[in-house]
């Protein structure tokens, strides 16, 4: 965009009547950072590393305005960080701070940079909350004191919090006063020159409307933010936008009931299994374009979670069909924002996830699993007299809030639980009840029961034992392979061997002598899976007490 040669010449004219009148100093300076006041605003803000953007730019604008900078004054220069450049860069298509200095002409950078000047010197302990000042530029910038200092410029809207924050502030030198701020201002006129979208985002429609207040929560928490708050394009780079059905806080209130006593707030999703749910639920609100209400058409459309939602006739209108018996109705529709469209909803959508959650929750444990076949009666046995059957008990779900002062790695190690859960889950290999009496057949005429480990020496030997069949994480038959060594428990490992023989895979332990077949595979629980074997696997511990009994009695 080019400004007219008439407003350049009286651009220059509006500076050098600041240059030759000035205006009255105000002697507050605030809290002093920095004092350069043997240097011009110009040159002060020259010598700062993080503003290189803006002295470029002052040097590409028309007008010569770093000179101007450097100039009698008296000058406050709100001045935008490099960071600031980037931000503006990639809000308008361009790859950096370099690539904009150059795609934009020098009118419209001096256009931009003049709205950054206010023609006194005015400090931080001066400026006051809802006042506006005056630029070199001719438009106003307004300062709001609610929550630090900020500058508010043209494109701030209701729904948005676009202002410029002050980082680093009463910068004093000879001719003014620099103030550091974290966002690059915009005039309305470059607004409507360079047609800047200035509609708030998806997100920050969520965050201002009212009775969305959990929905804005939630996906902070699940860490969506930054999804909602960018584009979406197809593959030729057209923007497609983003479709939300935003429930409402009563809507989230409801859901928390009918997950039970559990769930009583967004603060009980605080494990890697919840919060991965909580990501699919809210990613099922979301279509990946943007649909007006007018565009609304019965039939399935793909959400971001990668599961259809159904959107169904209702009267005059449509709902939406989820995976409950409930259907949603839509409030309101065309909430317009610069990246997509909300459409506020009455209840949380539910994908079929849900459901399987909450039967994941009703199932048994691998304890109770263990205790309900019998043929792993001995291994029910063993676990008890070890007093590991504990470990595999998965009988509350606990929630976490950090508490005041902890912090994040106590916080961390608090939440790693002592048994396997259905969020730290585990993978037996379930030794049957012959398997066990071809053990004590090993043993000798010394073990004909598991009533005879009964020192603390055997006891450990067993634990030991039980522990080599356990491995962290849910394994499924179909995710073995020949060559696969199990991290396991006790500290050992096992190796998945190819037998040629019984074309099957079989379990090696450290005996390197009888491998172990898989009988029964993938018995799931809630808390991890089992697959039962035919040979009590040996760790070395059992190598060696088995060695040292042979010694013996030779």
């Amino acid at each position: 965009m080019y400004l007219s040669k008439n407003y350049k010449f009286l651009l220059g004219c509006l500076f050098m009547l600041f240059l030759s009148v000035g205006c009255n100093e105000d002697d507050d300076v605030g809290v002093l950072i920095t004092d350069n006041s043997d240097r011009t605003v110009a040159e002060a803000a020259d010598r700062r590393t993080e503003l290189s953007s803006l002295i470029a730019a002052l040097r590409a604008a028309d007008g010569n305005l770093y000179d101007v900078l450097g100039g009698a004054g008296p000058f406050t220069l709100f001045a935008p960080s490099d960071a600031a450049f980037a931000d503006l860069a990639g809000a308008l298509g361009f790859s950096d701070a370099g690539a904009l200095l150059e795609g934009v002409d020098g009118a419209t950078l001096a256009t931009i940079l003049t709205y950054h000047v206010v023609p006194e010197r005015v400090t931080s302990g001066a400026l006051e909350d809802g006042g506006e000042l005056a630029t070199v530029q001719g438009e106003t910038v307004q300062i709001s004191l609610a929550d630090g200092v900020k500058v508010l410029d043209k494109t701030e809207r209701p729904e948005t919090s676009t202002s410029a924050t002050v980082t680093e502030a009463d910068d004093l030198a000879s001719n003014g006063v620099i103030h550091i701020i974290d966002k690059v201002l915009l005039p309305q006129s470059i607004i409507d020159a360079l047609a800047i979208d200035t509609r708030p985002t998806i997100l920050q429609l969520a965050v201002a409307s009212e009775g969305l207040s959990i929905l804005e929560a939630a996906v902070l928490k699940a860490g969506l933010d930054g999804a909602l708050s960018g584009t979406n394009n197809d593959e030729d780079n057209n923007e497609l936008g983003y479709t939300v059905f935003a429930p409402t806080d009563d809507a989230f209130v409801a859901l928390l009931e009918s997950l039970g006593d559990d769930y009583n707030s967004l603060d009980d999703f605080d494990n890697d299994l919840e919060m991965s749910l909580l990501s699919t639920i809210l990613t099922y609100h979301v279509l990946p374009v943007r649909v007006a209400a007018a565009g609304l058409a019965a039939g399935d459309q793909a959400t971001l979670a990668e599961v259809d939602l159904g959107i169904v006739a209702s009267g005059a209108s449509f709902a939406l069909d989820d995976a409950s018996d409930d259907n949603a109705n839509i409030t309101a529709t065309d909430i317009d924002g610069s990246n997509g469209v909300v459409h506020t909803i009455d209840k949380v959508l539910l994908p079929p996830a849900v459901f399987e959650f909450l039967d994941l929750l009703a199932s048994d444990d691998l304890a109770a699993l263990v205790g309900a076949t019998p043929s792993l009666s001995i291994l029910e046995e063993a676990l008890v007299k070890t007093e590991l059957a504990a470990l595999f008990v998965d009988d509350m779900n606990e929630s976490f809030v950090q508490e005041d002062g902890e912090s994040d790695e106590d916080f961390a190690a608090r939440r790693v639980p002592a048994n396997f859960t259905y969020y730290n889950t585990a993978t037996v290999f379930a030794p049957n009840n012959d398997a066990f009496v071809a053990l004590l057949d090993l043993l000798g005429d010394d073990y004909n029961s598991l009533d005879d480990f009964d020192t603390d020496e055997e006891i450990d030997l067993l634990k030991d034992i039980l522990l080599y069949h356990v491995a962290g994480g849910s394994v499924l038959a179909e995710d073995l392979s020949a060559g696969d060594v199990i991290a396991t428990s006790n500290g050992g490992a096992l190796d998945i061997i190819q037998s040629l023989t019984l074309d099957a895979l079989v379990i090696g332990d450290a005996s390197n002598d009888i491998n172990a077949g898989l009988l029964l595979t993938d018995l799931t629980a809630k808390n991890g899976v089992a697959h039962v074997v035919d040979k009590v696997l040996l760790p070395q511990s059992a190598v060696d007490f088995i060695t040292a009994m042979g010694e013996e009695e030779e």
